[in-house]
Order: C-alpha cells, then structure tokens, then sequence
C-alpha cells in the first residue's frame, strides 16, 4: 500500500526496476507510459524492456498495463494495479529463438537485417493475401473502408515515412482522401476528429509513447483504431480495436531497415485492399498489383547483390560534410528515410527535400558543395 501511494506521487512517463538491499530474490517494478515487461526463468524473476530483452533469461514474460506495479519474487509475479488490486495480465510463452537475434556472420546487427528484407517482405505479403483466392484480406476492422470519408496514418520517425508512402497508395489506389501526420505533433494540436473516420498508428515496436498517446486520446473520444506493429503483444496491439502484423523479426539494430520495407509491404496490401471494397480496384488490377508485390522481394536481392558496386560509389562521399536526398511523389518520402538513415549512421548532416522545392533553398547555398542523392 505504501508503495502504490509513493507511486501515485509520480508524474510522467516511467518504468522503474527497484532492489532492496536486505531483501534477497524480490524486485518491484512499476511502468507508466514506457514499456516494461517482467518474467520468470530457472534463475528467478528478471524484468526488461521487452520480450527481447529477456529471451536469454526468462521462459515466460508478463506485459504490464500503465500504472501497474509487480512484485517479483525467484518463483512468482503478483500484479496490482492502479487502485491496488491484485489483477491478472497476459503472460506468454517466450517463441524467441537464439538465431533470430543472433548476428549469422554478418559484421552488425544492421546488416544482417538489411539482408534480411527479402524474406521479411515476402512474409509480410504472404500474411496478408490469401494462398486460395489471390485477394488481401484484412482482420476485422473497427471501420469500413466503404463508408468512410477520411484516413488518418499517424507515426514517428521512420514509420511515419512509411505512412507517408503509404498516403499516395491509398490516394491514388482507393481513391481516399488520406491524412500523414508526425504523432509528437498531432497529439498538441486541436484537430478536428470525426469517429466514423479511419485511424491508423504505425510502429515497429507497438511502444512509440507519441503514437501510443494518440491512439488513447483517439479512444477516449470514442474513435475506433487500428495499429500496425512488428510486436503483436505491445501496448499499442493491446490497446488497438484491430492490429495488423507486419513479420519483420526481431529488429536489434537501432536504425530501421527491414522494420521500414515490411511496413510498407503491409501498407500496400491494406491500401490495395481498400481500393477493392471501394470499387477502385476490379480484380485484374488487384492481381497485378499483388503481383508485383510478390516480386518486390527479388528486386530487393537485386539491389543488395550491388553491395560491391555501391562501396565503390560511397566511397566518393566520404568527406562530404552536407548531403540532399531529393525526389517526388512517393520518392519524396524515401528520401527523408534516406536523410534519417545518413544521419542516423553517420551523424553527416543530411536534409531529405521534395525534388521541385530544391530551387527554394538549398540551391542559394553557393558556399556549400552538398553530395545530392536522386531517389
């Protein structure tokens, strides 16, 4: 009871691991707002991020909910939670094997995921179009994309590229007026939200405390929402109306890659899918569509079998200190992926810029000599 009433003193986001120096084998852990999991294994009970993070140490993992506290014991976990009530929360069986997070000979984490791509694309299509009719197919959604109006797609970082790619899909494909929107700024603005609309949040981990913190407004108001997430057991999925799955794998490396291709897989399909239901799409058209999609994967091992010819390439940039990823229409989005990444690896300052804007700006720095890079 006294710790629940320390606890109700906080304010924020938190996820809290606490030791006692005279009590052996008991831990406390508390989470509000950031991801926290607890679990038990032969050597007792351990707490971590995510599932992930405990796979060498736990067999079974305990996903907490926002204002929960766990008292961990070497052989138990008691759950209570906002008022003080000892609950029951969802525990799983850890499916996490060794060589999914595992390097496979490859130099890093990253790498191995970039090579990884192929076959996660091929997963994540394979999941969403069905082997006897050729059609997408979607779980049951919370809104029909028949009758509704307007689509919001709301994420951050790289899954928010994604969603902007994905705006053109659904535009041009099912012929709807689409909103992208960075979740860190669409949580501070009064927008105007109408609950028979469609609501989309994007993540890779389902833990994005921006994106979580829209879709719990957005609930609060009655609006119904989907999330598309990489961790079918994060908050986001749980929170969720309806989750769809992209089948990335465990991504360890910090900057996404295969996470980023798998969620645009996804977004294809969901936009091919909407195009469909609406009329915008006979089957022809559908067909061809998931047919290139299919395809998609051995485009991917094309590009990556480049690898030699593209170091030859990057090595002419290595001094650059300024670099301009430029394109338009869907490429617009891929070249501010494109500048995240550079950044991201090698802290290059690096700006992505629709390709008809460059005459407004970039080009008046004269003193400058950027490295451009046409998407």
């Amino acid at each position: 009871g006294a710790t629940k009433k320390a606890l109700d003193r906080l304010a924020g986001s938190y996820a809290l691991g606490v030791l006692f120096e005279r009590e052996k084998d008991f831990l406390l852990a508390a989470r509000n707002g950031s991801p926290l999991v607890v679990g038990l294994g032969p050597k007792g009970g351990f707490m971590g991020s995510d599932e992930l993070a405990l796979g060498a140490s736990a067999d079974h993992v305990t996903y907490l909910d926002d204002g929960d506290l766990a008292v961990v014991t070497a052989d138990h976990i008691t759950v209570y939670d906002k008022r003080g009530d000892v609950v029951e929360r969802k525990i799983k069986t850890i499916q996490t094997s060794n060589a999914s997070v595992g390097k496979a000979g490859y130099a890093h984490f990253m790498l191995k995921e970039i090579h990884e791509q192929p076959a996660v694309v091929l997963q994540t299509v394979r999941s969403l179009v069905s082997p006897l009719t050729g059609e997408t197919f979607l779980p049951q959604l919370p809104f029909d994309f028949r009758d509704i109006s307007r689509l919001s797609l709301v994420a951050c970082g790289t899954s928010s590229y994604a969603g902007l790619v994905a705006r053109y899909w659904f535009e041009t494909l099912a012929g709807l007026v689409t909103e992208w929107d960075i979740a860190s700024e669409y949580r501070y603005r009064d927008v105007l939200i109408d609950p028979k609309n469609g609501f989309i949040g994007i993540s890779q981990s389902g833990e994005t405390a921006d994106t979580l913190a829209v879709m719990k407004e957005l609930k609060r108001r009655g609006v119904g929402v989907v999330s598309l997430v990489n961790v079918p057991t994060s908050a986001m999925a749980r929170l969720a109306d309806a989750t769809i799955c992209t089948h990335a794998g465990p991504e360890i490396g910090v900057a996404s890659t295969k996470a980023f291709t798998s969620q645009l897989a996804a977004l294809a399909c969901i936009a091919i899918y909407a195009g469909r239901v609406r009329g915008k799409l006979d089957l022809e058209q559908e067909t061809t569509l998931l047919k290139s999609l299919y395809e998609a994967p051995a485009a991917i091992s094309q590009v990556l079998s480049l690898s030699e010819r593209i170091h030859e390439i990057v090595s002419n940039f290595v001094q650059t200190q300024n670099a301009f990823f430029l394109g338009r229409g869907t490429s617009y989005p891929i070249a501010l992926e494109g500048a995240l990444k550079l950044k991201e690896i090698s802290y290059i300052h690096a700006e992505g810029y629709a390709a008809g804007e460059l005459k407004h700006g970039p080009i008046a720095r004269r003193n400058v000599k950027p490295a451009l890079a046409l998407m």
